[in-house]
């Protein structure tokens, strides 16, 4: 069965995402949170740690029906935000 996927990356703004999640679940949507990596455990933006769902490998070729995805991240690192490359 397919489901929306809502990618959580480290750096996620938790409000974008997990309002994006909240308003899917009430609507009844099968949704559900996405690590990219093997580590199911995210730190957002804030420094919240959310436990997603499942991990991008555990996706299947005909799972997704929608895929969500947040263009920015804050970058701990040197603590900016950075635009993820997307192509239109």
């Amino acid at each position: 069965m397919s489901f929306v996927a809502v990618i959580l990356a480290e750096g996620f703004e938790e409000i974008e995402a997990l309002t994006v999640v909240n308003l899917l679940r009430r609507a009844q949507v099968d949704v559900r949170t996405v690590s990219l990596t093997s580590d199911k455990m995210v730190v957002g933006s804030r420094n919240i740690t959310v436990c997603a769902d499942i991990t991008l490998q555990e996706i299947g070729k005909d799972d997704l029906e929608m895929l969500v995805m947040m263009f920015w991240v804050w970058k701990r690192s040197n603590r900016s935000m950075t635009s993820l490359p997307h192509s239109r």
